[in-house]
Formats: structure tokens, C-alpha cells, sequence
């Protein structure tokens, strides 16, 4: 079965051609059996007239590179961030559900508009073709209310749903299947895993036995660690303060904790990890605050997700940062030796240059394991899953 899969990001649209075997075995992660035939990506929109020609241009490439026409796959899956409480697996696009898609734009803005912009477009360019939406929060779903509903008011959980939603599931889901399949046997997979995507976006998650137990963001995917250019989590008490201040409006401090704060608040500079990282080795004092805030951050976020497992057997690192900064992985690790995390600075760095994306970097007292990110693989498993019958 072959699927197309869209990855609609906030200033990115990227774009891939999975294949699966049908008669393939399921597998713990569901998403093992994929093989991915054509991927590309328009990293800036403004390259191009906009969103849908970027898709048209990226569907025409996959075409011709490929010789697989869009009409001949079986179905298309799309990444959503944020699906609410209306959504906790995989759900196949009609109106109804589109219409459900437009009302949760407002908790994720910088996201789910972008990729209703692509639903509607294949909605037109692919009309007899099956879309899916694949949500970043379902996994989450298991989490336990003690660790999703907010000190708040009881009735804005039961009238408005205020509660943690958890995001960059899809990637954490493929993951601990990751995890499982290549480095343990599955008698001996580890039971409290935490999960680490460092990228743009960051977040920790709690996961055991193989269900999302605790994450750090939230309602939104602004809250929980320091990211790029979101501030994480913040007294909110700063917000009426520097609001009064700087008469803000709340659409002005959203943008702000959105798109001006993070690493690129503090530095001054760039919410880019690599970027930050050269001008700390430049000796730019900015720039090593924001290295070293980040750093904390996750450490501490970490050691809060291993209390809710109350241990913990393994620790993933994945997502831009995650895979490709040894600097970052190492120093984080360096804050968990009490949590028994020792990672050998030699194999840590080595991550970077080995043909291998996958591997351990520490296998005891906790196994510490570097993993690429496919949620490409990930979507397209839980498309053939939903047309084939097998979700839960």
C-alpha cells in the first residue's frame, strides 16, 4: 500500500511517498514495516506563492521523480497537532470532521491552519483519494487525570475541556516502537521510558508500558521546556504585569511567547540550536545563558517525568536538537547521574557521524538511546491501520 503523507508546518511544508508491505506483520511501534520512497520539503513558503503551491509543486516532483501518480496511492495522512478532546486516534476526513478540524485552529494557531490549508488543497487536487488525520495529542490520551486536569476551576475542565492535551505524539509513539523492536528484546523492553524531542518544539514524555503516562506540554504546545522561540512555562503572572506595562493586547503577548521568547528571547539572537551554539563558542554571553537555561530546563523536566514512572529504565533522545547536538545530549545527561543516566562522552559525540541514526549511547543502569524522528513512517501506519480495520 502505498500513502502521501503531509507534514504542513508553521513556515515548512513538506511532503512524503511511504510504501507499506501488505501482507507485513504488525509491529510494536506499527510503523516498522515502512519504507519511505520520496520525501522533500519547501523549508520557506515565501520561496513560492503560498502554501498550495508549494503542495502542487511538491506533488508534481514526487510524480516525476518517482513515476507514481497522486491518484494511485491509497489514502493521504495528515499530521494535526492539536485534535482536541474530539480526537484520540486516526479519522478519516469528511466534512463533518473538517469542520471539527476549523474549531481547534485557535489552540494550536501556528499549526493546524497550516494544515487545514493543506486538506483542503487535496481535498481539490486528490478529490477521490482518502485523507486521514493523524494527531499529535492521541497518544496521550492515557494520560491519568491527576496528571491532566489543571488547579483551575473544575468547570473549565467540564465546560471548555481545560486540561493537558500533550503533543509531538506521533514522533514519541514511533519511538518507544523503535526502541522496543531494534534494541531489546520484547520480553525485556524497558517499562519507564522517557521520551525527549528536542526541535523547534520540545517536550518530555512519561511513557509506560508503552502509554503516555505524563507530558510537558500542555493545552497548548507552548507550555513545558524552554524551545526555540516559545517561552515554555512561565509564571503567569507576567503576563498581566508586562501587559499593563507595554499595553499589550492578548494577541501581542501570545505572539511574543510564541515567536519572540525562547532561545531566541534570551540570546537575542536566534531560537536556531546550532546557530546558538557557535556564537557560545564565539563567547557571546547571551548566547551560553540561553544554552545553559535550555539545558536546565530539560534536566528538570526530565527528572519530573521520572517521578511519575517512579524510576526509569530508559531515556530517548529525538528531534533536531535531540539526534544532532552531542553538546546538548551530554550536558543534559550530565544533571541525571542521580537518576543513574551515564552516558560515555566518547559514544555520545559519535552519534553525529555513524551510518548507523540509531543507537544506545548507554545501555546500563539506564539504557540512553539516540533515535531519528519518521513520523512520516509513523502517519502512513496509522493510515493502513485505520483502512485496514486494525485500530484499537
Amino acid at each position: 500500500m502505498d500513502f502521501l503523507v503531509l507534514n504542513s508546518g508553521s513556515t515548512s511544508q513538506k511532503l512524503a511517498l511511504v510504501e507499506i508491505e501488505n501482507e507485513a506483520e504488525s509491529t510494536l511501534s506499527g510503523a516498522m514495516n515502512c519504507r519511505t520512497i520520496w520525501v522533500n520539503g519547501h523549508s520557506n513558503l515565501r520561496s513560492v506563492e503560498g502554501r498550495r503551491e508549494a503542495i502542487e509543486i511538491l506533488l508534481a516532483e514526487m510524480e516525476r521523480e518517482t513515476g507514481r501518480d497522486r491518484q494511485s496511492v491509497d489514502a493521504i495522512g495528515h499530521r494535526v497537532v492539536h485534535g482536541g478532546s474530539r480526537f484520540s486516534k486516526a479519522t478519516v476526513i469528511d466534512r463533518a470532521a473538517l469542520s471539527s478540524l476549523q474549531e481547534l485552529t485557535e489552540l494550536a494557531p501556528l499549526h493546524n491552519s497550516h494544515c487545514l490549508e493543506g486538506i483542503e488543497y487535496c481535498f481539490k487536487s486528490c478529490a477521490e483519494q482518502t485523507q486521514i488525520a493523524v494527531f499529535d495529542t492521541a497518544f496521550h490520551c492515557t494520560i491519568p487525570e491527576k496528571a491532566s486536569v489543571y488547579a483551575l476551576p473544575y468547570r473549565w475542565y467540564q465546560n471548555h475541556g481545560i486540561r493537558r492535551f500533550g503533543f509531538h505524539g506521533i514522533n514519541v509513539e514511533y519511538c518507544i516502537g523503535r526502541l522496543c523492536e531494534f534494541f531489546f528484546d520484547s520480553r525485556k523492553s524497558p517499562a519507564r521510558t522517557v521520551v525527549c524531542h528536542l526541535g523547534g518544539g520540545c517536550s518530555v514524555t512519561a511513557v509506560l508500558e508503552g502509554r503516555s503516562v505524563d507530558t510537558t506540554m500542555g493545552f497548548t504546545p507552548l507550555e513545558g521546556l524552554v524551545m526555540a522561540t516559545r517561552s515554555g512555562s512561565i509564571d503567569p503572572g507576567i503576563l498581566s504585569y508586562i501587559a499593563a506595562r507595554e499595553d499589550l493586547s492578548l494577541d501581542e503577548l501570545e505572539a511574543v511567547l510564541n515567536r519572540d521568547s525562547g532561545l531566541k528571547g534570551i540570546s537575542g539572537l536566534t531560537g536556531d540550536m546550532q546557530e546558538l551554539l557557535t556564537a557560545r563558542e564565539a563567547g557571546i554571553k547571551r548566547a551560553e545563558l540561553a544554552f545553559d537555561i535550555f539545558v536546565n530546563s530539560v534536566t528538570k523536566h526530565i527528572a519530573a517525568m521520572a517521578a511519575s514512572l517512579n524510576g526509569i529504565d530508559a531515556l530517548v533522545f529525538t528531534g533536531g536538537i535531540g539526534e544532532n547536538s552531542s553538546v546538548v545530549r551530554q550536558s543534559i545527561c550530565q544533571g541525571l547521574s542521580f537518576l543513574g543516566v551515564e552516558v560515555d562522552p566518547a559514544r555520545c559525540a559519535a552519534v553525529a557521524t555513524a551510518s548507523q541514526p540509531d543507537c544506545l549511547i548507554a545501555e546500563d543502569p539506564v539504557a540512553v538511546a539516540v533515535i531519528k524522528a519518521d513520523e512520516f513512517a509513523q502517519i502512513a501506519s496509522q493510515c493502513r491501520a485505520l483502512l485496514s480495520g486494525t485500530t484499537d
